[in-house]
């Protein structure tokens, strides 16, 4: 018997709009043929004569459009679902609408990117509070509905397991595993054995598979993975690091491969080098090509810059030009998008809407790292973000507390004369800022162990980790007679408590916040915060690197309810990758020395989803100390309490430190800190205001 429909083809039931096509079949079954087909949502099975080829239908609607006339809301959807399943086009989105969020153009800008590209690899860079794991998710389920993913691995930091897992569930109604080592391994015998019979679609820190066991097993099975994708990713530029070879080992074993940061890396630099190296080595193998590659991008991001801020097409024309002057002018001038550009701002005095759109479309498409990069800033959408207000709570020591902030910082700066006061000798002195009821607990401690040394929670750099300094005999009396002087002179409450008491009574009674997160760089000053907060009477709790990831899970969820927790206090690794858009106030109790980490805290607020039109932002300062006198001053300089600064962390960071080493090291006059501050400040506000 001859069948009439084949593989692939697309089908209508008899008498119906539903359409579907045939996955399987023709079966002969008792003496009538027998088709399977995917309609709907799933696979049915179908007589030969209860289907009719899809075709007919698709020319009688292309018939009456071109007539001008209408058709049936079904008769069209059947028609639009013949076109998807006749030609899966890149830009054919079979999960459109799969996703429990609000719908939101700019999520789907990854999407697009990936499939268009022939490499399957993307780094997403949007800035902090945009969704970039709204938009992972609807790359992976737009795979999903494409494919037979089997398996899919996020890669994380371990305390965002949890939050990768709740977001698939919530919001894609994905089941996703919490992999930890065992399973890993008990993954990796199973998959020796039987490659093409076992599956795995789980969440792993980075921390688990970079341990030597693991990276070994890796490299040797070569899993091939459909999908990878690596939140923080930017854990992974340095070179030599475990990180860095994890990256490299999944890359070269794995179909696609998504990259997740939000931590803005230089065009052209090694680190943004070093991660593209990791998703196409073949492509990206030298730094220098690299450099002379990217170049035209400086000149196309400035053209770019100036048509979101209406300048006249001459001056778009003149920044978009200069790439001519550098080693890739033949590809630019045989390009028709940039002959596009240059014609038409060379044809208008003025540029219409269409203008803007046309010149944006095409120049985005001309950078040279457009099919594996892409960043949206908050600007660039049409989203309402909050306005941001600091306040600044100024304190002002008392004189024995004076007294006893330059005895801390006298005895650590100078405790080894000739030994470079680092980032280890700085954190007494920060500490006394923070907290001083804090500080003499943290005295206690160093006495008991008789060494100086970096708790986990204080550094974000790998080269800080084994940091300590043993204490000599000479060392544990001058310390313990600081300890003697603090409990024999400091036994009331001290002045950045009772102010911290008063300004937050004062703000939790005013109705206009809820809801409060405080963040310290110390969990000390943590503790000590909750203690206070607690015997007033306070709804609190606390998060830091010692909590459990489920019990913050538990917290935060407690804490986003209206009668749940008050306050809540926080570590920045406790609150790393939290999202708290239900929360409009923060208090940085402390501040930390790179504004970037600043940036970060008021990002757990300000972010998709925020429905406040404005965020609270309390600051405490002490008067007349570094803190006060360096780095608040460079951040209200550069306004990052304000806006959104993100894009000058690779700038910051390398200034930072080196103010950092000058205040220590060269020994500054109060005076001359201040002009260092300000000289820093000089440099980037002109770079700020090219980038907003």
């Amino acid at each position: 018997m001859v069948s009439k429909f084949k593989l692939g083809e697309v089908v209508r039931l008899v008498n119906t709009d539903r359409v579907g096509v045939i996955c399987e079949g023709p079966k002969n079954i008792n003496g009538e043929i027998y088709y399977v087909l995917f309609i709907g949502d799933s696979h049915k099975t179908y007589s030969e004569e209860s289907l009719e080829p899809a075709k007919a239908k698709k020319a009688d609607v292309i018939t009456t459009l071109q007539k001008r006339n209408f058709v049936s809301l079904k008769d069209f959807t059947s028609y639009l679902t013949y076109i998807k399943v006749e030609r899966p086009l890149s830009n054919n989105l079979y999960s459109f609408l799969s996703s429990r969020t609000e719908f939101q153009v700019h999520q789907f800008k990854p999407l697009l990117k990936y499939l268009g590209s022939p490499y399957q690899r993307l780094l997403i860079a949007d800035e902090v509070g945009v969704g970039k794991t709204i938009e992972a998710g609807i790359v992976y389920t737009e795979l999903l509905s494409r494919h037979n993913l089997k398996n899919v691995l996020v890669m994380c930091p371990s305390s965002l397991r949890y939050k990768w897992q709740k977001e698939f569930k919530k919001r894609f109604n994905e089941d996703f595993a919490i992999i930890d080592s065992q399973i890993m391994k008990l993954f990796f015998r199973k998959y020796e054995k039987y490659p093409n019979g076992v599956s795995l679609k789980g969440i792993v820190s980075i921390q688990t598979l970079r341990s030597d066991e693991i990276l070994k097993e890796l490299e040797r099975l070569q899993i091939s993975w459909d999908l990878i994708i690596i939140d923080e990713a930017h854990h992974m530029r340095n070179e030599g690091t475990k990180s860095n070879e994890l990256g490299k080992i999944l890359s070269l074993s794995s179909e696609g491969m998504l990259l997740l940061s939000a931590t803005p890396l230089q065009l052209g630099n090694k680190d943004l080098f070093n991660l593209f190296n990791i998703m196409l080595p073949e492509e990206f193998d030298n730094f220098s090509t690299f450099e002379e590659q990217v170049k035209p991008n400086e000149h196309i991001n400035l053209a770019l810059m100036k048509i979101s801020k209406k300048y006249s097409p001459g001056s778009i024309l003149e920044s978009l030009q200069n790439v001519e002057a550098t080693s890739q002018r033949e590809r630019f001038l045989s390009n028709p998008n940039y002959n596009f550009c240059v014609d038409l701002l060379n044809l208008r005095s003025a540029l219409g809407n269409d203008d803007v759109v046309n010149l944006q479309r095409k120049l985005s498409e001309l950078n040279v790292l457009s099919h594996i990069y892409t960043r949206t800033k908050k600007n660039e959408i049409s989203m309402e973000f909050p306005l941001r207000e600091p306040i600044t709570i100024k304190v002002e020591f008392s004189n024995i507390e004076r007294e006893f902030y330059n005895r801390v910082s006298d005895l650590f700066l100078n405790m080894h004369p000739g030994c470079p006061a680092g980032f280890l000798l700085q954190m007494p002195c920060r500490q006394v800022a923070s907290c001083i009821p804090a500080t003499i607990s943290y005295l206690k401690d160093i006495c008991y162990s008789r060494e100086l040394k970096l708790d986990i929670e204080d550094f974000d750099d790998e080269s800080f980790l084994d940091e300590k300094l043993k204490l000599s005999d000479s060392d544990l009396p001058k310390i313990k007679e600081l300890i003697l002087f603090a409990e024999h002179n400091l036994n009331q409450q001290d002045s950045k408590t009772r102010e911290f008491i008063k300004t937050i009574t004062k703000v939790l009674d005013n109705g206009e916040v809820k809801k409060v997160i405080i963040f310290s760089f110390f969990k000390r000053t943590l503790n000590h915060l909750e203690l206070l907060l607690k015997e007033r009477g306070f709804y609190t709790a606390r998060i830091d690197g010692d909590v459990p990831f489920i019990e913050r899970e538990y917290i935060i969820e407690n804490f986003s309810k209206p009668d749940g927790y008050q306050i809540l206090l926080s570590s920045d690794v406790g609150g790393e990758g939290l999202d708290m858009q239900f929360c409009n106030c923060i208090f940085n109790y402390d501040l930390p020395w790179n504004p970037m980490k600043i940036e970060q805290r008021i990002g757990r607020l300000d972010r998709y989803g925020q429905t406040s039109s404005k965020i609270h932002i309390y600051n405490f300062s002490i008067e007349n100390t570094i803190e006060s006198d360096i780095f608040l001053r460079l951040c209200n300089r550069i306004g990052v309490f304000e806006q959104y600064v993100g894009e000058l962390e690779p700038i910051l960071g390398s200034e930072i430190k080196q103010l950092t080493t000058e205040i220590f090291n060269t020994k500054l006059t109060p005076e001359q800190q201040k002009e260092r501050a300000d000289k820093i400040a000089l440099v980037i506000e002109p770079k700020f205001d090219s980038i907003h």
